[in-house]
Order: C-alpha cells, then structure tokens, then sequence
C-alpha cells in the first residue's frame, strides 16, 4: 500500500526533492488534458491560491486542459476549467482532441480509471515514511500491469516508475 496524501495535501510538497517531482508532472502533463475529482480540483485550486500561480496564471495547472468530475451541479470552477458529471463523460468530451489524458486523482478516481484502456501509468515511488490518509493498493496494479521503466533520479529515495498494462489478464 502506498500512501499519496494527507489532510487534501501532499505531505512531503515542502522537501526539496518535491520540485523534481512536480517538474516531471508538468513535462508529462504540459498540452494534454488531467481529469481530477471534486476533492484533488479543490486542493490544487488551494495550493495554487496560497503560492500565488492561480493569481498570476489565471487557471491552476497552465497549459492544461482541467476537468473536473462532480455530480454537484453549479459547482463553480475557475476560468478555463470543464466540469463534467462522470470519468466516461470526461472521457467522451477529450475523445476529438488526440492529447494524452491524464486522471490525477483522487483515490476512487485511480480506481475507477483501471478499468479503461489504459497506456501507461506514471507513478513517483518514494522510499521515505510519511503520515497518509489517502492509499492506493498496489495489488492492484502489479495484477494487470509490469514495471516497463524505472527512472532514477538525483534522490536515491525516489524513483519514477511507468506501468504499461500485461498483454494477457489473470
């Protein structure tokens, strides 16, 4: 079990190592489209407020096409980001664009997500104890999907893993 997030945050946001990170999501996210639940839109849209990127970019994720799943209707976005009712509508709605989708959480979404076509997953694997309330099982993944690249970077406690899915199911 791998833990992802704590309080709506991410618990290690603050380390340096974090800046790695979150550059290789924008060099994989940057031009496509992330589709996010109510809850990850919401923590984004609160970090970014807090650092002062909603401000001065005007969207949260720049350069990327956001989506957000609700059932809530009139639930109020910023500029530039689609609301839509469900991960299928989502999904229908970027089918014309041929950009790479992305699903960025959260839990359920990840979940739910597996049960598409998927490509690849990306996942940052760190080798570090920090205090979670949001897990994704593992288990999950390594039934349908292998470890097609491991990524090393200039931290020996975090690695960059792509999953591409089996090519026969169990």
């Amino acid at each position: 079990m791998a833990g992802f997030s704590k309080d709506g945050g991410i618990p290690w946001i603050n380390e340096d190592f974090a800046k790695a990170d979150l550059k290789r999501f924008k060099q994989l996210t940057d031009g496509n489209i992330c589709i996010m639940g109510r809850k990850t839109y919401e923590d984004i849209t609160n970090y970014a407020k807090e650092k002062g990127f909603l401000e001065k970019n005007k969207t949260i994720l720049p350069n990327r096409e956001c989506i957000v799943l609700t059932k809530k209707e009139d639930y109020e976005v910023v500029d530039g980001v689609v609301v839509k009712p469900s991960l299928r509508k989502a999904i229908e709605h970027c089918v014309e664009t041929k950009k790479k989708i992305f699903v960025i959480g959260g839990e359920a979404l990840f979940v739910e997500a597996l049960s598409w076509d998927i490509d690849t997953i990306y996942v940052s694997l760190i080798h570090k104890d920090y205090e979670c309330d949001k897990f994704f099982q593992f288990k999950t993944l390594t039934n349908r999907f292998h470890i097609s690249k491991g990524i090393k970077t200039d931290y020996d406690f975090l690695q960059f893993i792509e999953y591409k899915p089996n090519k026969y199911r169990r």
